[in-house]
């Protein structure tokens, strides 16, 4: 058999395209992971954190759209007991198009509560920026023009690769990380060079970083000096971190 699977590309990552649905991960599935150090009472603890934050909750009967209240009705009449997944929205209009995006900006994820908090916090957030291998305490990212047709404004950096230094690289998504630990993997002299460092340019080390990449929307949070391939070094702020993301931020 055949399994389909549909991908999108926004700021905020998989919390942008998909249902909403946010649910504590069951005891029996975390043992099941077999992850040293993973306790489930830690991520139930930080899940019901997240659910806090993102307004997760059952929707009333009068938000409740036609799909789902026929769903319901249909299970009634069959002798079934339909429940509720608690879904992270505000403000829910019933568009049903959770799964690509809401265009009413209800859905409560990682674009509308995270990141604009990090934002108040100090974080830069820089968009359209893709990993290109993630190397010894250093990530190379390329920034890139919007593509034809596609929304959203240009990227806060200038159009080129980058090389951006940090201590500590977390990979946080499973559907393009595996491309990109393949990468960060390969024999060094093998890989294409950064452009900032064939035009003689140096990036410098702060005294403590990290980064986190997301698989689809590569988005990374990192404490960096960087230096452009289009432009002068970029050396103004080590001590500030920033958020990188390859899509454009959303605007709703």
């Amino acid at each position: 058999g055949t399994l389909s699977l549909a991908f999108g590309r926004a700021f905020g990552g998989s919390t942008t395209v998909y249902t909403g649905t946010s649910l504590v991960a069951p005891h029996r599935v975390i043992e099941g992971w077999r992850v040293p150090g993973l306790e489930h009472d830690d991520v139930e603890r930080r899940s019901l954190r997240y659910a806090e934050q993102n307004h997760v909750h059952p929707l009333p009967d009068e938000e409740i759209n036609d799909n789902n209240r026929l769903f319901r009705e249909g299970c009634r009449r069959a002798g079934y007991r339909a429940d509720q997944f608690p879904v992270n929205v505000r403000g829910c209009r019933g568009a049903s198009l959770c799964n690509l995006g809401c265009p009413n900006g209800a859905k409560q994820g990682t674009d509308r509560v995270q990141l604009p908090a990090a934002e108040r916090q100090g974080v830069e957030v820089v968009t359209r920026a893709e990993v290109l291998r993630v190397e010894e305490r250093g990530v190379v990212v390329r920034v890139s023009e919007p593509r034809p047709g596609e929304r959203g404004g240009r990227s806060a950096w200038p159009c080129g690769d980058h090389r951006i230094q940090a201590g500590i690289v977390v990979a946080a998504g499973g559907a393009a990380e595996p491309s990109a630990v393949r990468r960060c993997c390969c024999d060094p002299a093998s890989a294409p060079p950064c452009r900032d460092s064939v035009r003689g340019s140096r990036a410098t080390r702060p005294s403590s970083s990290s980064v986190s990449t997301n698989g689809r929307s590569r988005t990374m949070s990192v404490t960096r000096r960087a230096t452009s391939s289009t432009g002068p070094s970029r050396r103004g702020s080590c001590s500030r971190p920033a958020c990188i993301s390859r899509s454009s931020r959303r605007r709703t």
